[in-house]
Parts: C-alpha cells; sequence; structure tokens
C-alpha cells in the first residue's frame, strides 16, 4: 500500500475514533511483503491500545480529504480490519 507515512490523515484531520492509520498500514505492509509474524502481536497490543482498531472507522471521510496519495482509506482500512481483526 502506497502510503507515504505523512500523517496529514490523523493529525489534519484528527481522526474522531484516534486510528493511528499510517502505522496500521504499515503493519500491513510487514504483514504482507515480508509475512511478518509478529505484526498482529504489534496491532493488537502496541498500535490499538489506546487508540482505535481499524474496524472502529465511522467512514467520515476526513482522513480522505487531506491524504495527498489520495488513497481510498476507509477501503484499506477494511482490508487491514479483515487481517488482522479476523484472527479475533
Amino acid at each position: 500500500m502506497p502510503c507515504t507515512g505523512c500523517r496529514y490523515c490523523i493529525e489534519e484531520s484528527q481522526c474522531p475514533k484516534g486510528i493511528l492509520i499510517p502505522d496500521l498500514f504499515a503493519a500491513l505492509n510487514a504483514h504482507e511483503a515480508f509475512h511478518n509474524w509478529n505484526s498482529a502481536f504489534y496491532y493488537e497490543d502496541v498500535l490499538t491500545t489506546g487508540h482505535g482498531k481499524a474496524s472502529e472507522c465511522i467512514k467520515c471521510g476526513k482522513c480522505e480529504r487531506v491524504c495527498p496519495q489520495h488513497l481510498e482509506i476507509r477501503k484499506l482500512l477494511e482490508q487491514v480490519a479483515g487481517t488482522f481483526e479476523s484472527r479475533e
């Protein structure tokens, strides 16, 4: 996923659910590219502790309006949730 980690999606729009979007995308990239066994633990116990999970996205679209890469963040968060939260 071509997220550059600029963090506009969480700093500029202030995600109402506190989802760490670029970090979740990085975890998914590590999981997919390197079959990183630790990424599921990192997702559950580090990235979403005190922050929203990908499945908690309310699809407000604030993140997509400020994304310089014009990513379909709402759809990509569904992919993240499908990868990491289907194990629960």
